[in-house]
C-alpha cells in the first residue's frame, strides 16, 4: 500500500519527519518498506502488508501504530457532526447478508466543485471529478472505500443482491468483465450499476456534467469479495480493501469526513462546496464485538518483562484503538 507522509503527519505527531529514519520506524513496527517515492514532490512509502492486516492498508490504522508506540494522541480527522436526518430521494433495499450494511448520501454539487488544500496537496492535478479525488483521498486517509454513482442516470431504487447467474458489465475502466454467479451487485429499476466492493458500471459514472451524485459506503462479506474479483481478473482498491477486511464503524465515519471536505456543515453550500439533500442506511445486522481477557501476569510473562505496568499497558492498547475495562490485573 502506499502511506503518503502528508496525511499521516495530520493524524498523529511523529518522532520525525525524515523519510529514512521513518522507514527504519515503520520496519521495527513490522511495516516492511519496500521504497521510498516522491510523487509531485510528495513523500510516499510503498508498504508490504500481511493479508490479515486490513488495518495497515491506510493511513489511521498506521498512525496508531505509532501512537502506541510513541504514546502520541491520533488526531482523528475532522467531520462534519451530523449526517442528514432525511431521507435520499432514491430508496435503498438489501436482499443479501453479504452487505451489512449499506448507506447512500445524496449531494448537489456546485457549477464548478475545487477540492480542499489538504486533498489537492496528496492528490496533486488530477482529471477526475474532485468528488472522485476526494473519495480517493478518504481510502487513503481512513481505508473507506466509497463509489460515486450520478444520480440522474439511476432509475428507480437501488438494491444490493446476489446475483443469480451469470452476468457481463461494462466497467469504469471502459473493459468488459464476466460477473460470476454468487456476486454482490448494486442495481436500479433496469440495469446493474456496480459490481458491490470491486467496481462500479460505466452507465453511472460521474463525469464533468455530473451535478447530483449518490455516495455508496458500505461493508461487504470479504471473502465474497475475494471470490467475484478473483472470478473477474481484477484487482482494485477497493477489493483490495474489502478482502482484507474494512472497520465497519467507518461507513458512516468516512461520510461525515466527506461532508466535512466538500461543505464543512450538512445542507450549507458555497461556491466551493456541495450541499448534503438526504441520506438512507440499511443495516441488517449490528457488527459483533469481540471481547479479549488479557492477564498482566501472562503478559509479563511472555514478554519478558517483569517490571512492565498496567498503566502502560492500558495507554498502549486504547491508542491502538481498544475499549478496556479493568478487573484487578486482568484487561478486558
Amino acid at each position: 500500500m502506499k502511506l503518503h507522509l502528508d496525511i499521516l503527519k495530520r493524524i498523529v505527531d511523529l518522532p520525525t519527519l525524515d523519510p529514512q529514519e521513518l522507514r527504519q520506524i515503520l520496519d521495527d513496527l513490522g511495516l516492511e518498506v519496500k521504497a521510498i517515492e516522491t510523487e509531485g514532490g510528495r513523500v510516499v512509502f510503498n508498504i508490504e502488508t500481511l493479508a490479515n492486516r486490513g488495518d495497515h492498508l491506510h493511513a489511521l490504522g498506521i498512525a496508531r501504530e505509532f501512537s502506541a508506540r510513541y504514546l502520541a494522541q491520533i488526531k482523528v480527522p475532522p467531520m462534519a457532526a451530523e449526517l442528514p436526518d432525511r431521507p435520499a430521494s432514491v430508496p435503498v433495499s438489501v436482499g443479501t447478508d453479504k452487505c451489512p450494511r449499506y448507506g447512500l448520501l445524496e449531494l448537489q454539487l456546485p457549477e464548478r466543485m475545487t477540492v480542499k488544500p489538504e486533498v489537492g496537496s496528496v492528490m496533486g492535478l488530477s482529471d477526475k471529478h474532485p468528488i472522485v479525488d476526494t473519495l480517493n483521498y478518504i481510502l487513503l486517509e481512513l481505508g473507506q472505500p466509497m463509489h460515486a454513482f450520478d444520480k440522474d442516470k439511476i432509475e428507480g431504487e437501488i438494491r444490493v443482491e446476489l446475483s443469480e447467474a451469470e452476468e457481463q458489465v461494462e466497467a469504469l475502466d471502459g473493459k468488459t468483465y464476466k460477473v460470476p454467479k454468487g456476486s454482490i451487485l448494486i442495481k436500479d429499476k433496469r440495469k446493474t450499476i456496480a459490481v458491490g466492493g470491486v467496481i462500479g458500471c460505466a452507465n453511472s459514472m460521474v463525469g464533468p456534467a455530473t451535478t447530483r451524485v449518490l455516495i455508496e459506503s458500505a461493508s461487504f462479506h470479504p471473502i465474497c469479495i475475494r471470490k467475484t474479483a478473483r472470478a473477474m481478473g481484477i484487482s482494485t482498491d477497493a477489493s483490495y480493501l474489502y478482502e482484507r477486511g474494512c472497520d465497519a464503524d467507518m461507513a458512516q465515519s468516512a461520510l461525515k469526513r466527506l461532508l466535512y471536505l466538500i461543505s464543512g456543515t450538512p445542507g450549507v453550500s458555497n461556491s466551493a462546496g456541495a450541499q448534503a439533500i438526504g441520506f438512507n442506511f440499511v443495516q441488517e445486522k449490528a457488527p459483533e464485538k469481540r471481547e479479549i481477557v488479557l492477564q498482566m501476569n501472562n503478559l509479563r510473562t511472555q514478554l519478558n518483562l517483569p517490571k512492565l505496568n498496567e498503566v502502560e499497558v492500558s495507554s498502549r492498547l486504547k491508542n491502538l484503538g481498544y475499549t478496556l475495562r479493568q478487573m484487578d490485573k486482568t484487561f478486558v
